[in-house]
């Protein structure tokens, strides 16, 4: 067996990316890459993780490793750096990287490692990895198991019924109430479970060995109960009256209530309209207005929150009587305000009388006419006085609205307690139930409201006043409700837990070094015994103190199962808790569905690919993702299923959950058909245990509830996941039914559950007289049924409670379960014979299907398909479709590739042969007919899994795509080979069925761009081969840009051209000839056909990076010399159209053409040997017609001799056919061109304002705006760029001369006067290189320069973009055109000067990818 690849996922940073609500998702084993997105590409940046870089280093979570940079091997490009990390630790982990000179941060994530789990026995006996999608789990109330020596026999029934997992609640002692989540003692097991938590920890390891299920449990971090023995002795970790004195008016607040409560309770009010049974609307409107009117203002709470004005006002007057200086941290004060309260006294809010001083300018010095009485105090005081005053009644108002939120939360919560149709109903006004929960916890009894207020305030007593834990509906989970920025204590928002008191840790151990460390203690108790953790309460946990705690978990298991339910309202609020805590599932509530295609809504959302989806290739890009779902059927806090739908969706929804592909759960009680949600407070009876054949009270047998379904549904739940069934696609059949397939994307086989839900109970006539249900069509060979169920309803409930045992339902249900029974014998659908031999689609009828009803189907992919898939799977094995493939492509030519994987529309109709791209409807149309088009919406299809894709509904359609990108091979001899080989992988594709299809489709194209594309990029040398993919995706554009087109040809080359020479080829089924030179295209589409393809300027920017460095030398060799055949008035056409019909408004393109040929010598082997090559000149003299090839032939070194002897002549013509036809824009001066070199500078200038005659060449167009005619870039003059190419090639000439590969050394010419005039290369080159620097550079202003115009500067240091323009300010634009000459003729600057000017560009015209054409700040 083939070793299974490496898994590798590549994440792109860009800058300013914090990541705080994206949660990335990776297993142990995988390498996650950081590579540089574009907007750091340029940028020195360190990345670091807290991820352990090392085996055996142990993780703490404020100890972050630089993680070292590595690139692929002899790579020079620097972009191919990437940094890896290999994940060897399961855990939450963080990332963020940072400015190497500045250590600002410039991004910041995090990404979760999910633990490996394991069964004790595998199929062969030993320890097996468990998937966490093939979890299976059941919640289990731990003290409704009785002592341990009882809990074999009661938790028999989840082995019986194949569960893997059990949650346990907590095992602790418990406190008083008794309540599940109300510990007591979080160190010490409960008593009435077992003697020691040894005696726990084996009896988990007997489950786990014996049973072969893991266990967790429930950990409760941010309460304990009221009772717990070490709370007087420690209140420092509790929220109370002494450390957090800001709860101080709420705690009497809640005394009045309760004192209140007691009245009612007492009938005291019944006189009143107020009797100890609350029944009506009256009687809260009653209760409302005497707490408002009454109760609330005698407490005069607001007063807690005000400030005492005559004391505060006299303090201020004595400070100001000091007339000291203002501190300086308080000059400049625009605001004041209350400081709030420290001791929370009534009265007690403070102002900062310094500020205040500055606040009211109060005088700083002695007025020495009045000292005693000094007005100006006074003035001061009095603007305090009344500022003090509308502070105090802003306060008094925002007291009063805290004060109206309670008394609507109070009303809300008498009306459900004692009113609402589905609340409690508690009866009368009691101790045991008073009018509204108390929120604070004492340790001893208050009479009166006075004797609260003193204890209170008391340092000692008030320690013992402790705010209760509770839910808060919408509150921030990321803020702690208890604080004292917030009021939900006051405002009474707070549902309590009245048998616990909040904890409060602070920020830090070393806030409450005894609360952290029992805590921590208590948590890695539980890991040492238990294979994961349930955090209760997360979302209210102090996420500093969850993360503390799980991290001191695993370091005893560092492969812990941590589960959590957050109620954050979203879910990248929920991805904030699963990044900082590791969490490995979040608990999802499959009853929560408000109806059949909201649950399978569920299904689908919480796991597995779609049916189809394209294979996720083993190095990949990172994608964000949905944390993992841990999906309940019911949970144990959940109303009754049986009573929030009916009792027979019970089966239907416990089906739906078993067919997701995540992991599953539900709660003891639910598959025994236990009509109510247990109460985990009042709760004392014990669940019953099982045995082979029920005998009587407390016991049952897989015959009780739906056991014997469940046990097949958790089977193959387990199973699926295990083997690959990764796929899944919900079918919303009819409102109440839906089909939910898992499908294996390997062997191609299926599980369809189909389900019929009942989230109402129906009428007992339904299972008579089923609705109906449409037939259903699968694909693929039906393998037999795998199990169907129903629970019949044979009559109305008559449940009776056992006093003693949690019992469910009996005596008026049937459950009928079958597992592989034939489809002959099925209760539910026929298969016809026509529908068994059937080729691909198989038509099942539903003969019988009342809600309730579960079958669950097997199917394979068909033997037709099968054999078609062997034979993909032989054609694309790696070696061997790798290998043909790179047989092909090494004879492929520039202009093959170019067709293969790219080829415009118009290129591709340019052929004649009526083609043009594909097309796809809904989407643009695509950029290419080649490979590139079809690849590029496949990766992005694969990204998202998007099977909706046009392109995928296109496939699934007809063949018409996969002929098409063979057919249009089929036309040239070279690629027949490639078009043969897709056709026989493409015939075996479309035998697959058609939701397959596309899957398929994007094995065999990726498969073949890729092999194509590094065949191809191979050959350009490692420069390329073993580049970033950035660097290969740039060298593609070889292929993109050059190609053969018939309506824009090269000119032909001479016949005496000494080989190797273009072939010429002729296409298949024709006698259409033509020669293999290919040329570029300027641009995708415009200037991709006809006279709009071939532009030299464009060409020969371009040529070195698409044909030099990537060593196709032949192809550019044939250009250099097409385009020197064209050589007329001393330039190279800047519009080609093949020859005759040039256009020669280019100044700059014979110095790139030079420049190309330069690089040309330096690069190609042999290189210098081109300045030998024949060149056909088409236009011996300026004014000649065009010659045929061959007549009039010369070396290129004449023709570059020739070149420089017009430009040092001057060059003065009016471009032929100058008219509208010729350019629509340019206005009549624009048509003259005057070129020529100026012997005091050596500088070739050229232009004029009204055309462009560089690369910066856009016209304007608009008469409205008054520029038609006229340059948007004037650049006339002399360009910098041009200037540096003319010293380099000037340079390099005189080196090939003293060589002996150039003729002379210099340009020899007569004047119009007849005067003989010499400038030999290196003169010229001197003479460039004395006049640049003082006519180019701009420094700061020195007052020496004669060539610089100050007023139009507006920025320095810079280098101009021209020397001498007519429109003079132009000159001074900042514009990237400094780097083109810096790179070609780097020894012309001032390096000093070119550094500075660097800094500058780098500021400001560079971009992520690229640079601004023009500085925003330029005039």
């Amino acid at each position: 067996m083939a070793e299974k690849p490496q898994e590798t996922r590549f994440l792109e940073l860009e800058k300013d990316n914090f990541k705080k609500e994206t949660l990335f998702r990776l297993k142990k084993g995988w390498i996650l890459e950081f590579r540089s997105g574009a907007t750091l590409f340029g940028t020195k940046y360190k990345i670091l993780t807290n991820h352990p870089l090392e085996h055996g280093i142990g993780f703490r979570r404020s100890e972050f490793h630089l993680v070292p940079w590595q690139k692929a091997s002899g790579s020079a490009d620097e972009s191919a750096f990437f940094a890896p990390v290999l994940l060897r630790q399961a855990g939450a982990f963080e990332y963020y990287y940072e400015d190497e000179d500045s250590k600002s941060q410039l991004g910041h994530g995090y990404f979760v490692v999910d633990p490996v789990l394991q069964i004790a026995k595998g199929v062969d006996g030993l320890p097996e990895t468990l998937p966490l999608d093939s979890i299976v789990l059941q919640t289990v109330v731990t003290k409704l198991l009785g002592p341990l020596p009882e809990w074999d026999a009661r938790l028999r029934v989840a082995r019986e019924t194949n569960y893997n997992m059990l949650h346990f609640t907590p095992v602790q002692e418990l406190g008083d109430s008794n309540s599940g989540y109300a510990l007591s003692d979080q160190l010490k097991v409960s008593h009435k479970i077992a003697n020691s938590m040894g005696d726990l920890e084996k009896e988990i390891q007997r489950i786990y060995q014996e049973y072969n299920v893991l266990s967790i449990v429930d950990i409760v971090l941010n309460h304990t109960a009221t009772s717990s023995p070490w709370l007087k002795d420690q209140p420092q970790a509790t929220y109370n009256m002494e450390n957090s004195p800001h709860l101080r008016p709420a705690f009497l607040l809640d005394f009045v209530l309760k004192q209140f409560s007691e009245e009612i309770s007492e009938g005291q009010l019944a006189d009143r309209g107020i009797p100890r049974i609350i029944s009506e609307a009256s009687q809260l409107d009653k209760i409302k207005e005497i707490l408002w009117h009454e109760k609330f203002p005698a407490v005069k709470l607001h007063e807690f929150y005000l400030a005492d004005t005559h004391l505060i006002v006299e303090q201020f007057r004595a400070k100001c009587r000091d007339y000291k200086d203002y501190r300086k941290e308080s000059e400049g004060i625009k605001d004041l305000d209350f400081e709030e309260p420290k001791t929370w006294e009534r009265f007690g809010a403070t102002v900062d009388l310094e500020s205040a001083r500055v606040f009211f300018h109060a005088p700083v010095s002695a007025d020495g006419n009045n000292p005693e009485t000094d007005p100006r105090i006074e003035e001061c005081t009095i603007a305090l006085k009344h500022w003090i005053e509308k502070k105090n009644g802003e306060r008094y108002t925002t007291v009063q609205s805290h004060l109206s939120a309670a008394l609507n939360g109070i009303s809300g919560s008498v009306w459900y307690e004692r009113m609402q149709q589905d609340g409690p109903h508690y009866g009368a006004v009691s101790r045991e139930h008073p009018l509204v929960a108390p929120y604070f916890h004492t340790f001893e009894q208050f009479s009166t409201l006075e004797a609260a207020e003193a204890a209170m305030k008391d340092s000692h007593r008030g320690r013992l006043i402790m705010a209760h834990n509770g839910w808060v509906m919408s509150f921030d989970p990321l803020k702690n409700f208890a604080a004292s920025d917030c009021n939900v204590y006051l405002r009474r928002e707070l549902i309590p837990w009245c048998d616990n008191v909040k904890l409060r840790y602070g920020d830090s151990p070393h806030d409450c070094p005894f609360l952290w460390s029992r805590m921590r203690d208590y948590v890695t108790q539980m890991c040492s015994i238990f294979h994961g953790l349930r955090l209760d309460n997360a979302h209210s946990t102090p996420i500093a103190v969850a993360e503390y705690m799980l991290d001191a978990g695993r370091t005893i298991n560092p492969d812990i199962y941590v589960i959590a339910e957050l109620f954050t309202g979203s879910e990248g609020r929920d991805n904030i808790f699963v990044n900082r805590l590791g969490i490995t599932s979040l608990i999802r509530e499959a009853g929560n569905g408000q109806d059949s295609h909201d649950l399978g809504r569920q299904i689908h959302r919480y796991g597995g690919d779609p049916v189809g989806a394209l294979v996720q290739l083993p190095r990949a890009r990172l994608r964000a993702c949905m944390a993992h779902a841990l999906l309940y059927d019911q949970t144990h806090d959940n109303p009754s299923m049986i009573k929030k739908h009916s009792l027979s969706d019970v089966l239907p929804t416990a089906a739906a959950v078993s067919m997701a592909f995540c992991a599953a759960g539900s709660t003891r009680g639910y598959d025994e058909l236990v009509p109510f949600a247990v109460d985990i407070v009042n709760e004392k009876r014990l669940y019953q245990k099982f045995v082979d054949k029920s005998a009587g009270p407390g016991e049952l047998d897989i015959k009780a509830g739906i056991l014997a379904a469940r046990q097949e549904l958790n089977r193959i739940h387990n199973y699926l996941a295990n083997k690959g069934y990764s796929q899944i696609f919900v079918d919303q059949m009819d409102p109440d039914t839906m089909a939910i397939t898992r499908h294996n994307p390997t062997d191609h086989s299926s599980y369809i559950c189909v389900l019929r839900n009942a989230f109402s109970q129906p009428g007992p006539d339904v299972f008579k007289n089923a609705p109906p249900l449409r037939p259903m069509e699968v694909e693929g060979t039906l393998e037999g049924i795998v199990m169907e169920s129903l629970l019949f309803i044979t009559g109305e409930s008559s449940y009776v409670e056992n006093p003693d045992f949690i019992t469910g339902l009996s005596g008026h249900y049937d459950l009928y379960f079958e597992r592989g029974v034939s489809f002959a014998k099925s209760r539910f659908v026929s298969v016809d014979d026509w529908t068994q031999k059937a080729f691909h689609k198989r038509k099942i009828n539903f003969k019988y299907f009342p809600p309730g009803s579960v079958i669950i189907l097997k199917t394979t992919i068909g033997f037709q398909p099968a054999m078609s898939l062997s034979k993909i799977n032989g054609s694309l094995q790696n070696n061997l479709a790798s290998t043909k493939i790179s047989e092909l492509s090494k004879n492929f030519t520039v202009a093959d590739l170019n067709r293969i994987l790219f080829r415009t529309n118009a290129e591709e109709q340019d052929d004649g042969l009526g083609g043009g791209v594909y097309h796809i409807d809904r989407i643009p149309p695509l950029p290419y007919c080649g490979l590139q088009s079809f690849q590029t919406l496949l990766e992005k299809i694969r990204i998202h899994n998007d099977l909706g894709h046009p392109l995928c509904e296109n496939l699934r359609a007809g063949n018409w795509m996969m002929d098409y990108i063979s057919g249009r091979l089929r036309y040239f001899e070279n690629t027949v080979a490639l078009a043969d080989w897709l056709d026989s992988v493409f015939a075996n594709v479309k035998e697959m069925p058609r939701y397959l299809i596309p899957q398929y489709f994007d094995i065999v194209i990726t498969k073949v761009f890729d092999t194509v594309t590094h065949e191809s990029l191979d050959r350009f040398g490692p420069v390329v081969s073993q580049g970033s993919a950035f660097t290969r995706l740039l060298a593609l554009g070889t292929y993109q840009f050059c190609g053969i087109v018939l309506s824009s040809k090269l000119p032909l080359l001479s016949p005496n051209l000494t080989p190797p020479v273009p072939p010429v080829v002729k296409r298949l089924g024709s006698e259409l000839q033509f020669s293999t030179a290919v040329s570029l295209s300027a641009g995708h589409e415009h200037f991709s056909v006809g006279w709009a393809r071939n532009w030299g300027r464009d060409t020969f920017i371009a040529l070195r990076g698409l044909l030099l460095l990537t060593r196709q030398f032949q192809d550019a060799r044939f250009i250099i010399l097409s385009y020197a055949g064209c050589l007329r008035h001393g330039l190279i056409p800047n519009l080609l159209s093949e020859g005759t019909g040039a256009r020669y408004n280019a100044r700059d393109a014979v110095w790139f053409w030079l420049y190309s040929i330069q690089q040309y010598v330096a690069l190609a082997p042999d290189g210098q040997n081109i300045l030998k090559d024949t060149v056909s000149r088409m236009y011996k003299t300026d004014d000649a017609e065009a010659a045929t090839p061959g007549k009039f032939d010369e070396p290129l070194h004449a023709t570059i001799q020739e070149a420089l002897l017009k430009h040092c002549q001057g060059l003065n013509f009016r471009e032929r056919n100058a008219g509208w036809n010729l350019d629509r824009e340019m206005n009549w001066e624009g048509f003259n061109n005057s070129i020529g070199v100026d012997l005091a500078t050596g500088f070739v200038y050229g232009g004029n304002p009204n055309n462009c005659g560089t690369w910066m060449d856009k016209m304007g167009s608009s008469e409205q705006a008054g520029i038609k005619g006229k340059p948007a870039t004037p650049r006339d003059g002399s360009a910098i760029e041009i200037v540096a190419l003319c010293k380099s090639a000037v340079d390099w000439l005189s080196e090939m001369y003293r060589k002996g590969a150039y003729p002379t050394d210099r340009v020899a010419w007569k004047t119009s006067a007849g005067q003989e005039k010499v400038l030999k290369f290196d003169d010229w080159s001197k003479l460039i290189q004395q006049s640049f620097e003082p006519r180019f550079y701009v420094g700061p202003d020195d007052g020496k320069s004669e060539y610089i115009r100050r007023d139009l500067v507006n920025k320095t240091p810079i280098y101009k973009d021209t020397y001498g323009s007519f429109t003079f300010w132009a000159d001074y634009q900042f514009r990237p055109n400094i780097c083109i000459a810096m790179v070609v003729a780097p020894e012309m600057f001032n390096v000093k000067n070119a550094w500075s000017v660097l800094e500058v560009i780098q500021a400001r015209l560079v971009g992520p990818l690229g640079m601004r054409t023009l500085d925003a700040e330029s005039d």
